[in-house]
């Protein structure tokens, strides 16, 4: 029994062509493409070319770029549209089918969606962030100069307001000495 021995392939030391361009026909099927969220890769593989190619032209080709950014807005304007009827519900027609002893029978009908409470919480977070963010942000100044003559009983305070007295205090007396509190 002999063995058969494979060659390896050899490199190409030049690169490949760069594909079949067309100014007219490319850019609008890269953005009809993208628009079905295509990515990089799913492009190359519609127009038969390597990613590198697709790379190429990205940033040699102006209006291919452009096609592409086009392509990814309106895919993105889909998600919008579709998340907002998720949020607020919606409802649409639809043919249900049911066995009879007549034989099968088409019944329009209208089928609803209620509301998604997820999609109303992401939707919020997103356009309102100041009134639905997970975090509050709390920010306390105050141009208050309180002069207390005598001893005052910090028993009567709760924690965190003697922490802030304390606090208060310290600073106060590091500017009387002249040391900053930064």
């Amino acid at each position: 029994m002999t063995r058969t021995r494979f060659k390896k392939p050899k490199k190409n030391k030049t690169p490949g062509r760069i594909g079949v361009y067309d100014v007219k026909s490319t850019p609008e099927r890269t953005q009809c493409l993208m628009a079905r969220a295509f990515t990089e890769k799913d492009l190359a593989v519609a127009f038969g070319v390597d990613i590198t190619t697709i790379e190429y032209w990205k940033r040699n080709k102006e209006e291919f770029r452009e096609a592409m950014e086009k392509g990814k807005d309106l895919a993105d304007q889909n998600v919008v549209k579709s998340l907002y009827k998720a949020a607020l519900g919606y409802s649409h027609r639809d043919t249900k089918f049911v066995a009879t002893k007549f034989g099968v029978q088409a019944i329009p009908t209208i089928k609803q969606y209620p509301p998604d409470i997820t999609a109303c919480i992401f939707w919020l977070k997103n356009r309102k962030r100041a009134e639905w963010a997970d975090v509050q942000r709390t920010e306390i100044t105050s141009d208050v100069n309180i002069e207390i003559n005598g001893k005052f009983d910090l028993k009567i305070l709760t924690p965190e307001e003697q922490k802030f007295v304390r606090s208060i205090a310290i600073k106060q007396i590091k500017e009387l000495q002249g040391v900053s509190s930064n």
